[in-house]
Formats: C-alpha cells, sequence, structure tokens
C-alpha cells in the first residue's frame, strides 16, 4: 500500500511540473505604481507600473536579472559595485535589458511607463544607497494618489496551449501568453502592428507576407523583440514550454492563415 501511494505521489509530481502553469500569485504597488507578480515553477515575471517622474530600484542582486519596457520612455542608470562604472541612457519601448550581478540600477519614468522584471531564483536584493536616496527622495516631493492605476488585468484563459493573462496599461493592450511544449499559437494575422517580446523557453516562429508570399522561419532561444507589421500572418511553436508578451493598441480582431492555423488547430487535437 505505502508502495502504491509513493508512486502515485510520484507521478503526481512528474505530471504537475510538467504541466506547471503561469500563476497571479500576488498583487501591490503604491503611489508609483501597480505591481503584478506572476510565477510558474522557478520563473518569476513581475509587472511594475512607473508613474511619470517616479523612481524604482535603487538596489542590486547576486544574480542576474531581464528587464523588458513594454511601454513608456525611462532613464536607466546602472553602476558596477565590481569597477564603479556608471552607465545612464535614455530608453523608449520596446527594450530588453540585462542587468548583471552586483550592478546596481535605478528607473526613473520620463513617461508613465511599464516594465517587466523575470528571474529564477528567490528573490533578494541589497539597497545601493547613492540611488536608493535618488528614490527616497522623489517620493518626498510627489505624491499621487495610489488608488489610480493604468495598469490591470482584464481576463484571463487557459486552454492545452498554455495561459493567457490579457492586461491593460491604459489603451495599450498587453497579453502574457505561455504556450507548451510541442504546441502553436496564432496562425492569423492582423490589421494593425504588433509587437511580440519573446521572454523564456524555445520557440520557433514562421511569419508569411501576404503579398508577397515570402516566408520568413527562425528559432527564438533568448529574450528577443519582434515587430509583426499588419498583414503578416505569424505563428509560434513551443519547442520547449515558453512565454511571451503580446502588445497592440486598440481592439483586437484577427484573420485566420489557412496554412498555420492548421497547425495550430492539428496540434491542440494530438
Amino acid at each position: 500500500m505505502v508502495t502504491v501511494e509513493l508512486l502515485l505521489k510520484t507521478l503526481m509530481k512528474i505530471y504537475c511540473d510538467a504541466n506547471m502553469t503561469v500563476e497571479l500569485i500576488n498583487s501591490g504597488g503604491d503611489h508609483r505604481g501597480k505591481i503584478l507578480f506572476f510565477k510558474s515553477k522557478n520563473l518569476k515575471i513581475n509587472f511594475f507600473e512607473i508613474k511619470k517622474n517616479y523612481a524604482r530600484g535603487g538596489h542590486y542582486h547576486d544574480y542576474p536579472v531581464t528587464y523588458v519596457l513594454i511601454s513608456g520612455k525611462i532613464e536607466y542608470r546602472t553602476k558596477s559595485l565590481d569597477t564603479d562604472e556608471e552607465i545612464i541612457e535614455t530608453i523608449s519601448a520596446p527594450a530588453i535589458i540585462k542587468l548583471p550581478i552586483n550592478t546596481a540600477n535605478l528607473i526613473f519614468a520620463i513617461k508613465n511607463s511599464v516594465f517587466l522584471e523575470m528571474f529564477d531564483v528567490e528573490y533578494s536584493s541589497k539597497i545601493f544607497d547613492e540611488y536608493r536616496n535618488f528614490v527616497i527622495d522623489k517620493n518626498k516631493i510627489l505624491r499621487s494618489d495610489e488608488s489610480y492605476s493604468n495598469l490591470s488585468i482584464e481576463n484571463q484563459f487557459e486552454d492545452s496551449r498554455g495561459k493567457i493573462f490579457f492586461c491593460k496599461f491604459g489603451d495599450i493592450n498587453i497579453n502574457l501568453i505561455e504556450i507548451n511544449e510541442g504546441y502553436a499559437r496564432g496562425g492569423h494575422f492582423h490589421n494593425f502592428d504588433s509587437e511580440h517580446i519573446i521572454l523564456t523557453g524555445e520557440i520557433k516562429y514562421f511569419e508569411n507576407d501576404l503579398i508577397t508570399n515570402s516566408e520568413l522561419v527562425k528559432i527564438i532561444k533568448n529574450p528577443e523583440i519582434i515587430i509583426t507589421k499588419s498583414n503578416i500572418a505569424h505563428m509560434f511553436l513551443g519547442i520547449k514550454k515558453s512565454y511571451f508578451i503580446e502588445i497592440f493598441s486598440g481592439n483586437y480582431d484577427a484573420i485566420f492563415f489557412n496554412k498555420y492555423r492548421k497547425i495550430v488547430d492539428k496540434k491542440m487535437k494530438n
């Protein structure tokens, strides 16, 4: 009996680990804006709203962090604790930012902005006084209504391909999309431009120009920004379990591209 029970527990653990899906585990924030905390197994994906003229950060980590500026414009400062080298740059969305180990960072919002941070360890940080004092000073000078936020979760949906969280930032749609290994998403085209930001995993990306009928196919293993123009059919095939962000303005509308959509549907039936 004990052997059967242990076997069942082991099988359940294998099943759950293989099918671990992304979940919203918490939300919070302050007068600087809202924070949404997502998790899938060890992976953490946190969305931060930062209102104009406010600052976030002022610390450093003993592990690397990937940031994605999804919308807005920021001044981004980093200082290496090893070399004391400081870099100050102005960054507009969309952008992928890699923060090395033991490098302090400071994010100052030139415009209302939203970014995400991504890492795969338990969170820990240490205060970097020079930058943290800047954050504190900004918070003392400015005080906006904590109840007002442009960032929200509108809905969520899940099927065999994985989960989607449908978020909004003002009039901008930001969808956090999960794609399970062996499944495909997309298989359509839009009458608007969109941005897809690959976060983690391994994806085979397909793109077909409806005018020239030319096709682009590539493997993406690292964070990458894909600008998808209107009337360009596209499809994402999960070689490994993967996550990406879809960004667009206005109302959603899609027209199936049969060559790709047949693959999406077939993968869901298998």
